[in-house]
Formats: C-alpha cells, sequence, structure tokens
C-alpha cells in the first residue's frame, strides 16, 4: 500500500485541470540562499530545525477554511509568479481557495519575512493518475494573484536540465513541516534532512520499490533514520551542483509506504522534476529559472 505525504490524505482521485496564464519571465539568480543553510545530519522525520530563511524556496501550501486556512503541503518557489508542488496536494481541491505562505520558518508564530499568497490558478500535469498508478506524474505548477517580493528569506529554486537523472549516492536535503515520525505531531520550525539518492537499478529492486517509473526517484538514508514523513508532499528535494554551486530542485515529496515513514529500505518517492523540464517551462512561460 502506497500513502502521499499529504496530511490531508486522499484516495480518490479527481481530476483537476484549471486554466494557468503564461507569466513573465524573471531576471536573476535561482539556488543561492542569501542565508546559508546547516549542514549535517539533521532530519525531517526525526527532526532538528533549520536555520531561519536558509532555504528560502520553501513555501506551504494549505486552503481556507471559515476564518482559517488548513495547511497541508508544501511546495517551492519557481519565480515571482509560480509555485511547482506535488499534483496530489491539490486533489478534490476544485471549489477550495488555495493559498501559499512564504518566507514562513515557525508555523505558530507571525514572522516579520513571510506573507500569505492567495492562488489564482492552478495547473495540474495533464497524465496524472492518483494513487491508482503510483502517482505518476505527480506534479503541479500554482499562478499566485500578486508577484512575490524577494528578500534574505525568499527566492527561487533552480530546475535540473531536462531528463538530468540524480546521481545514486548523492547528497541532498529534503524539508518541510510534516511529522517528524510516524506517530508524531508536527514541528513548530521548519526541518531539514540530509538524505542519499537511490538510484533506479537499486530502488527498481524487489527489496525496495521495484517498477518505478523514469519519472520519479528515491532518496533516504541506508538505515531509515531520514526521511520525508506525512505532512510534508510537494516539498521540495534539493542537491547542491558541483559545477554551479547552486542547489537544485530535484524532486518533489510524492510518496511513501502506508506503514509510515523512516522504514528502511522504504524511502521517500520523490516527482523526478527534470523529466518534467520542458513541460515546466511551457507552463511558466520560461519563467522557471535553470541552473
Amino acid at each position: 500500500m502506497l500513502s502521499a505525504f499529504s496530511l490531508t490524505r486522499f484516495y480518490v482521485f479527481m481530476p483537476v485541470v484549471v486554466g494557468i496564464a503564461f507569466g513573465q519571465t524573471i531576471n536573476g539568480t535561482c539556488g543561492v540562499p542569501a542565508i546559508p543553510p546547516k549542514s549535517g545530519q539533521s532530519r525531517v522525520k526525526g527532526g532538528q530545525d533549520a536555520i531561519a530563511g536558509s532555504w528560502p524556496w520553501q513555501v506551504r501550501l494549505g486552503y481556507r477554511s471559515g476564518n482559517g486556512v488548513i495547511w497541508s503541503c508544501g511546495g517551492s518557489i519557481l519565480s515571482d509568479i509560480y509555485i511547482i508542488t506535488a499534483a496530489h496536494c491539490l486533489e478534490n481541491g476544485l471549489n477550495r481557495q488555495f493559498v501559499v505562505r512564504v518566507g514562513d520558518h515557525d508555523q505558530w508564530q507571525v514572522e516579520a519575512s513571510e506573507k500569505v499568497h492567495s492562488v489564482l490558478r492552478y495547473l495540474v500535469h495533464p497524465s496524472y493518475g492518483g494513487q491508482a498508478s503510483n502517482y505518476a506524474n505527480d506534479i503541479a505548477i500554482l499562478r499566485l494573484s500578486t508577484p512575490i517580493v524577494y528578500k534574505a528569506q525568499i527566492s527561487p529554486a533552480c530546475i535540473p536540465p531536462a531528463m538530468e537523472e540524480p546521481t545514486h549516492g548523492a547528497s541532498c536535503y529534503v524539508t518541510g513541516w510534516g511529522k517528524v515520525g510516524p506517530n508524531s505531531g508536527t514541528p513548530a520550525k521548519l526541518q531539514q534532512g540530509s538524505v542519499q539518492i537511490i538510484g533506479r537499478q537499486v530502488c527498481n529492486t524487489a527489496q525496495y520499490w521495484g517498477n518505478l517509473r523514469t519519472s520519479q526517484v528515491c532518496a533516504g538514508s541506508p538505515t531509515g533514520s531520514t526521511d520525508a514523513c506525512s505532512g510534508d508532499s510537494g516539498g521540495p528535494l534539493v542537491c547542491k551542483s558541483g559545477s554551479s554551486n547552486k542547489w537544485i530542485l530535484q524532486g518533489l515529496v510524492s510518496f511513501g509506504p502506508l506503514s509510515g515513514c523512516g522504514i528502511q529500505k522504504k524511502p521517500a518517492v520523490y516527482t523526478k522534476v527534470s523529466h518534467f523540464h520542458s513541460w515546466i517551462k511551457a507552463t511558466t512561460g520560461n519563467a522557471a529559472l535553470s541552473a
């Protein structure tokens, strides 16, 4: 059994394809935090705090309910008007008013860096198949109603070159406000986890997941001690480029085992961003920045 890593679980896929307008190209850099992130084996599952503002493309995605917002997923900034996330985060969302919070660190505190933006339109990948297809093409683009103002704590991630295959064993980071263990609550502050790319030849074996698509990638730790968990869906998996020294958005948190997170040889599965390079560029009108 598979489980999408959203806190709000969905088991029936309802196709959601809402029109999206092209945006303007943003001049500038990507994948370079003004506030350097902490290094080491801190975790999402298991939980240690990130440095405030050190993963500036990280956003929270939710929807309005009554006088409040239900926050259920993560996402990443592509440009001042476009956000990328997992398609399953938008299931059953046709009549929901989605919002994105940028510049957040402590989810229980109002911080000077944070701002909430309404989502004007969104586009789920037309071939998204939901749980029945093992979350094939689990990717979506959001168009904000107002542009993001960049600052030290808020800036875009880079997308990788088309069809780039993340290197087996590469050290990367996953971030989010998801659970720090299968039976725990959500943390106040943004968590970061050091994980390794698990190559297709390994993750496709029967001991691991098997039958992964070329549009998916695994990442975790050999012991299962570090992993994405429930509530991290749609959030970023970033790896540092040796050539450009930039952080590259290689994956979006997609799914894991229904039995929980941090399970040895059942690492989180991510949507492989490079597989969708052309679709992202076309959907954003080339606003998404490449490394």
